[in-house]
């Protein structure tokens, strides 16, 4: 039996990353040009630039100036409905048939929640699979002041909470008009119940799943008392009043338990260990 292409969308920092990662490792087409990894996500993004240059400019054409839609503000119900009258042109066919033609593929990004009204009617539907990634708003919040806290700017866990909102009710109300049911993917199930959520999935799709395959990094949880305490402590070093500490910590502080407190920069010392043992004679 094919395995089917797979749609993966969420609000930023839910989980979409580590879902999308689960159908990766199984070898689903990602795209040419995939994100590669970074310290926010270190066991990487997999989403294509390609199709985040299309959404983003099926947003701008719509009215939504912005190439992000969680830091700014909210995609309105106007730019929604703007959406669903794009006419699609030949280049987002020639898109999707390149998909096609290297199937099983996996599409994620934050963005398709709202220009999912313009890609459903030129899918096959009957062999595509679609998952909403969920996860606890104090959770995303604590994720983007971790990785994200520099542009965090003016948003509220209560602002993170309703874009958090807006975007599965966007997605869910353009699946829900195609007569589309999707697999609500947990992130806090998937760390407390890997197991359970590894057999739902794979009875979703078809195809056999094991817990070791969700790839689930509990220290990157960033949402425990340990993890939000570590980033008040990384803030005070980074922009508060014991940044002219900063340099002594990491001269005096073990790279080992750097990385302990904060392994999303295990990264940055895997590389300065391989350029150290490559300096050596």
């Amino acid at each position: 039996m094919n395995r089917p292409n797979v749609i993966i969308t969420g609000m930023a920092r839910s989980g979409t990353s580590m879902t999308a990662g689960i159908f990766a490792g199984q070898g689903y087409f990602v795209g040419e040009q995939a994100a590669p990894a970074s310290d926010a996500n270190p066991l990487g993004y997999f989403e294509a630039r390609d199709l985040l240059d299309l959404n983003v400019d099926l947003l701008r054409r719509a009215g939504f100036p912005h190439h992000n839609t969680w830091r700014y503000e909210p995609v309105t119900p106007e730019v929604r409905e703007r959406i669903r009258t794009i006419v699609p042109e030949e280049r987002h066919r020639r898109f999707l048939a390149f998909y096609n033609e290297r199937s099983p593929w996996v599409w994620k990004d934050v963005r398709l929640c709202f220009t999912l009204p313009f890609w459903l009617p030129l899918l096959d539907r009957a062999t595509t699979r679609f998952i909403l990634v969920h996860r606890r708003s104090e959770g995303i919040y604590h994720s983007i002041v971790r990785n994200h806290s520099k542009i965090l700017g003016e948003l509220s866990p209560a602002a993170i909470a309703g874009l958090a909102r807006d975007h599965l009710d966007a997605a869910r109300a353009a699946l829900a008009e195609c007569g589309v049911t999707p697999f609500e993917l947990h992130y806090e199930r998937c760390v407390q119940q890997p197991d359970a959520v590894a057999a739902e999935l794979a009875q979703f799709v078809g195809f056999p799943l094991s817990a070791k395959d969700l790839r689930v990094r509990a220290e990157l949880n960033h949402d425990t008392f340990r993890d939000r305490v570590l980033t008040r402590v990384r803030d005070a070093f980074e922009d508060g009043a014991l940044g002219w500490v900063k340099p002594l910590v990491r001269r005096l502080v073990p790279q080992r338990l750097l990385e302990w407190a904060f392994p999303e920069h295990r990264r940055e010392g895997e590389r300065r260990r391989r350029a150290e043992a490559a300096g050596k004679p």
